[in-house]
């Protein structure tokens, strides 16, 4: 089958295309085109170009459970070329960001129960993509949440009682603040309710 991974949209049951089933290699195989005309994200309302090449956090192969709320960026790949150590062209594969989660109450609300029990979260395909904990961390700053603030203030407090170093959880809650900051010289931070 013809993808950038197995955790790509032509393989998510979240694609309209797949009937709400996963994992459909011989499916895909017979019907390609059909995948390819039809594929549409049901949760983001995201008509999706190139399935086989497109990615997001939702995809059930990275998550414990099949969340509906959009979790995260929807990523494209993209192929870059480095010179290594010997001066040879090699490929480098990568995935970058093309549309970004929508700003809903809805989306924030998940988000933070994410970050408040983080077993909820499984990043089971370690090939590709950030961790789900970065993931969720990103989209609060992104959303400027402040309400994430005192649940990750929490889990510092709870890793330095068992004597492990908070200092990620702490570069997270000032990178939140720090985009607070920046916005409030600008838009409100207030989430779209509609």
């Amino acid at each position: 089958m013809p993808n950038g991974g197995s955790d790509c949209c032509g393989t998510c049951r979240f694609n309209r295309a797949n009937a709400g089933l996963e994992n459909l290699s011989p499916l895909l195989r017979e019907d390609m085109e059909r995948v390819h005309e039809a594929s549409h994200c049901e949760i983001r309302g995201l008509d999706i170009q190139n399935p086989f090449w497109t990615y997001c956090a939702n995809h059930t192969s990275r998550m414990k459970r099949g969340y509906s709320v959009p979790l995260g960026p929807v990523y494209v790949h993209e192929w870059n070329h480095v010179v290594n150590s010997d001066g040879v062209r090699v490929p480098v594969s990568n995935r970058i960001p093309w549309v970004d989660a929508p700003d809903t109450e809805e989306v924030r609300t998940q988000l933070l129960q994410f970050l408040k029990e983080l077993e909820l979260l499984s990043d089971s395909y370690p090939w590709h993509g950030k961790d789900l904990v970065h993931e969720v961390v990103d989209e609060l700053e992104r959303l400027r949440e402040p309400r994430a603030i005192p649940i990750l203030e929490q889990i510092a407090k709870d890793l330095s009682e068992k004597g492990e170093e908070p200092d990620g959880i702490r570069i997270a809650i000032e990178r939140i603040q720090s985009a607070m900051e920046t916005d409030r010289g600008g838009q409100s931070s207030t989430p779209d309710t509609s």
